[in-house]
């Protein structure tokens, strides 16, 4: 008998059950499992609220530093401090959850989503764009002689002044603008030697936290009090190129809400004097505010001043506060300058027993 080559082949067949022994699998939507589609459909979820949670507090936050929500309370002008930082987590939080949404959705709502978890983007780049811009492209000092500001509030509740004092003197700044100023504090400068290597001095020693000092190796030629609600100091130094105008301020703490009022007099008032001082121009201490505040952005724009921090590159430069968990999340001690004025250096200094850190600017002084 011959065999036909051509026929169709036979399937194997189990010779005990007479079944075929590997069936072809056949997926269904049953096979999916309930299980999986709740876990899509969950992560899914989540990270549509976490997009739109995340916009929304940017856009909360981007109100709260633009208009005047920010006086409403103290805790707004907190919001209004801490919110720069907090929009560049907000950002990479809007991130995290569109990478959900586009590994479990569909193409198109994946990129729906991606416009909304764009916009705290947009935000941190409009705060933080000066910063950037002077890590990526300092300013290019002017031609001149180099002066170096230092400020540094001391705190009243200091428990170790003497280390302080002596951490201040190591940077061998030319001028020191010294907040929170106290006997005991005096007392620590004077024992580290301060009254000696510094000869130009304008002690206002308080024993409370209005308290300051401006000890300068540049020869002082007059010094006003400024028509503050608390001590703050004009001071006209005397260079071989001319003179410049050095403002040593401390404005109010806003951490109440009578306070919000005379904290914005002050700027007000400090505001007028500084746009009329010329283009020779510092402006150092402690300012109880930073770029989300408003009257700190109105100085700095209505007088051609910017942060010596922001010129030459010095990043977030956060500097307080310094007795919690958490590191430093404000920059409320600043040196500004005027276009007049040359800035080569910035530098954030570690504190000893303060709750804010210190800042030192090296400016260059043309003629």
């Amino acid at each position: 008998m011959r065999t036909d080559e051509s026929a169709a082949p036979i399937d194997p067949v189990d010779p005990d059950t007479g079944n075929d022994p590997m069936p072809e699998a056949e997926t269904t939507a049953e096979d999916v499992g309930p299980e999986s589609v709740t876990q899509r459909l969950t992560a899914a979820v989540s990270g549509s609220l976490i997009v739109s949670g995340s916009a929304a507090a940017a856009l909360f936050l981007i109100a709260v530093r633009v208009t005047a929500l920010q006086y409403i309370a103290p805790v707004m002008l907190a919001v209004a401090g801490v919110g720069d930082l907090l929009m560049i987590g907000l950002a990479f939080l809007a991130i995290l959850g569109w990478i959900l949404i586009a590994t479990f959705a569909s193409a198109p709502s994946a990129l729906r989503w991606l416009a909304v978890a764009l916009i705290p983007w947009f935000a941190a780049a409009q705060i933080w764009w000066p910063v950037a811009l002077g890590i990526v492209r300092p300013e290019d000092p002017v031609a001149g002689r180099e002066i170096s500001v230092l400020t540094q509030n001391l705190w009243i509740r200091n428990t170790d002044p003497d280390a302080l004092a002596r951490r201040v003197m190591q940077e061998g700044a030319d001028v020191l603008v010294l907040t929170e100023f106290t006997a005991r504090h005096e007392d620590a400068f004077r024992s580290a030697g301060a009254m000696d290597r510094y000869p130009y001095q304008v002690l206002a020693t308080l024993n409370n936290p209005n308290g300051m000092a401006v000890l300068s190796r540049v020869p002082i030629a007059r010094h006003d009090r400024l028509g503050l609600s608390v001590p703050g100091l004009r001071i006209e130094l005397s260079t071989p190129g001319g003179p410049l105008q050095l403002f040593a301020v401390h404005l109010p703490a806003p951490t109440k809400g009578p306070e919000i009022g005379r904290w914005r007099r002050d700027f007000t008032a400090l505001t007028h004097d500084v746009c009329r001082a010329g283009n020779r121009t510092i402006v150092a201490g402690d300012f109880n505010a930073g770029a989300g505040h408003i009257p700190f952005r109105h100085l700095a724009s209505s007088c051609d001043v910017r942060d010596a921090n922001d010129v030459a590159g010095g990043g977030f430069g956060t500097t307080w506060p310094l007795e919690r968990i958490l590191p430093p999340m404000i920059r409320l001690d600043h040196v500004m300058v005027t276009d007049g004025l040359g800035v080569s250096g910035i530098g954030v200094i570690p504190s000893s027993g303060s709750d804010h850190e210190g800042v030192r600017a090296d400016l260059t002084v043309p003629g």
